[in-house]
């Protein structure tokens, strides 16, 4: 049996190996980058989960567990008197189960295409949101339990900073600029939040699809790799609602790129769907056993039947939708998330953020939009290209 001191040295050595690796995948097809920003991103994410890899503990809420049988009789003697947050239950009863299963399967030598820990059995590969695919899933499956998903909520936020960072770096900005960018994105508090959830993980890497299609539409020739790579790796996620709203968005951005390059709309497009074709045929062993169980589920059933009445609506009111968007703006609006009551009909614990980044973000927001370049002879150029750049993002806002 390994000692509790190994195992934390073996995460260590499982998080530097695979922080290499991408940090070198990522300077070969997407280029160079200063290697002292590659060791600021991979030593970032430690900001939150480096005390869970010192201590070998679970990056998660494994207080919530003594709150039910049989741990709650033991809940004093290890000082659990409150749960922190009680919000994150989804990541204590299905995400860290899922895991769970996930490697017990692989440990035995099967593959986990079956939960048989719920009731009769489940889907696993087939629920998708195990992410069993993804790096930051089998990477570190061979670690004990607590400490694989500790590897997987770490190289997570790091695979959202490298991407951050790859897609500001693509703008020639200052190495210390597209830092500041990352840690926008990569620390955001959505991002943050749902670090562990599927979302999170098909989210992470949504800037290295804008910079594969931004390099599509200027013509360069690993735009479509990087595109395919980003697209793998938000499906491989396991959350097939952040990947439609991840491509969504990355084509109206696509869409904006091209109105720059206009003479390669043809051969811009055809690349874009290439790209596409590329990506679903590599992550057929994800997407079709998702697709499979979608239409065996009770969810879809209940949905076809909403379908067949009429009432497939979802749209609420104007008032409503404003209610929603505000915390995006002032987070705090409706409480604090987990703490506060947020919905009425859910009371305590009911509130997450759903866009919200973080104030500091706001002021950088502004500087860039009131920035304009020096006064020399390329400023028009200049000027003409960071306004048309502003646009888009404030379109976005």
């Amino acid at each position: 049996m390994s000692s509790p001191h190994f195992e934390v040295v073996a995460l260590w050595l499982t998080y530097a190996a695979a922080a290499a690796a991408a940090l070198w995948l990522a300077r070969r097809h997407a280029g160079p980058f200063p290697t002292l920003a590659g060791i600021l991103l991979a030593l970032a994410p430690l900001v939150f989960c480096g005390k869970a890899m010192l201590l070998g503990e679970v990056y998660g809420p494994a207080d919530l567990y003594y709150g039910h049988d049989p741990w709650k009789n033991v809940a004093a003697e290890h000082g659990v008197r409150r749960m922190a947050n009680p919000i994150l239950s989804d990541l204590a009863f299905a995400n860290l189960p899922w895991r769970a299963a996930v490697r017990e399967s692989l440990l035995n030598g099967r593959f986990p295409f079956w939960n048989r820990f719920v009731l009769a059995g489940n889907p696993l590969l087939g629920a998708s949101q195990a992410a069993i695919f993804h790096p930051s899933t089998w990477v570190g499956i061979l670690l004990p339990l607590a400490l694989s998903w500790t590897f997987s909520c770490a190289f997570t936020i790091f695979l959202a900073l490298l991407c951050g960072f790859l897609f500001f770096f693509d703008f020639r900005l200052r190495p210390l600029s597209a830092l500041v960018g990352a840690l926008g994105w990569g620390f955001s508090t959505y991002l943050v939040f749902f670090d562990g959830w599927a979302v999170g993980t098909a989210l992470a890497s949504f800037p290295l699809l804008l910079l594969g299609l931004r390099r599509i539409a200027s013509g360069r020739s690993n735009g479509v790799r990087l595109a395919v790579a980003a697209l793998l790796l938000s499906l491989a996620g396991g959350h097939p609602e952040a990947f439609l709203h991840s491509v969504a968005a990355g084509g109206v951005y696509f869409l904006w790129e091209l109105t720059g390059h206009r003479r390669r709309f043809p051969q811009a497009i055809g690349s874009a769907v290439l790209a596409g074709v590329l990506a679903f045929l590599l992550a057929g062993p994800q997407l079709f056993p998702l697709l499979e169980a979608i239409r065996n589920s009770a969810e879809y059933r209940s949905r076809q039947t909403a379908l067949a009445s009429g009432g497939s609506s979802q749209s609420v009111s104007i008032d409503e939708a404003a209610a929603r968007l505000l915390p995006a703006v002032l987070p705090f609006a409706h409480g604090i998330y987990g703490k506060s009551p947020v919905q009425a009909e859910r009371k305590d614990a009911s509130g997450m953020p759903l866009a919200y980044a973080g104030a500091v973000l706001f002021a950088l927001a502004i500087y860039g939009l009131v920035w304009r370049p020096k006064e020399d002879s390329s400023a028009e150029a200049r000027r003409a290209k960071a306004e048309r750049g502003r646009l888009i993002f404030l379109a976005f806002f």
